[in-house]
């Protein structure tokens, strides 16, 4: 497994290609929010992506595709799986990415938030892999005669990022990150294997936690909760 890493700084420029419906425009894609998407009234599509210098690597995030169906970067397929953001690392840095994507099925492709640019790397690995865990936004309205209407109003992933045997340039590293994105209040793209995926679009939480012992065997842990795509994919 590759090392993780993130894009800060997303280069998308413009859009173009099969036209979306008006209500969702192109210029949603790379608005800084997953929850305000970019729909097409179509199960396929083929768009192009331009963005500003040479990107490494573009992610295809918080959309509908279904396990199933396919998507293309620059002719090269790419792995589709339901609910899971696509990563796709350039073999050479690049302006452009054509895409050419099929739904699986769905009557409607929805993409939440498309960024293009350079990632940095982490000097090192997450310990033992990343873990896992899904939070879920609900509500419950209660009716005059007393009945209970549940319902979700959203839901998203959150990972926790251990790091271990940690120098002290890679905690500084991870601390100018942190202060960078001002805790959870800007997003960004993390990738958690920078060769293979997957990536998610998020933030990291207001938990940074450090462990600090001799040179060389620092501990860190961080947390991302990936931003919830909204409703637009029923």
């Amino acid at each position: 497994m590759g090392n993780g890493g993130f894009i800060t700084a997303n280069l998308v420029t413009g859009i173009t290609g099969t036209t979306p419906e008006t209500a969702f425009p192109a210029d949603n894609l790379n608005d800084g929010s997953s929850s305000r998407p970019c729909r097409w009234a179509a199960g396929s599509l083929s768009i192009t992506v331009a963005a500003s210098g040479g990107c490494t690597g573009i992610g295809i995030c918080g959309h509908n595709l279904r396990t199933g169906g396919s998507c293309t970067i620059n002719g090269l397929s790419v792995p589709v799986l339901a609910g899971q953001s696509i990563w796709h690392k350039f073999s050479a840095p690049t302006s452009s990415a054509a895409l050419v994507i099929n739904g699986g099925g769905v009557s409607k492709i929805g993409i939440g938030e498309i960024v293009m640019g350079v990632a940095t790397v982490f000097s090192h690995n997450f310990s033992y892999g990343w873990n896992e865990g899904r939070v879920y936004v609900n509500d419950i309205h209660e009716t005059e005669f007393g009945m209970l209407l549940p319902y979700e109003k959203s839901n998203s992933g959150q990972y926790q990022l251990p790091f271990q045997l940690l120098d002290s340039a890679a905690i500084a590293a991870m601390k100018t990150l942190y202060q960078q994105q001002r805790g959870s209040l800007t997003p960004f793209l993390m990738i958690f294997d920078i060769d293979a995926g997957p990536c998610c679009f998020g933030r990291l939480t207001n938990h940074f936690n450090t462990t600090f012992a001799t040179p060389g065997v620092n501990t860190l842990n961080l947390e991302f909760r990936e931003d919830p795509i909204g409703a637009f994919l029923s």
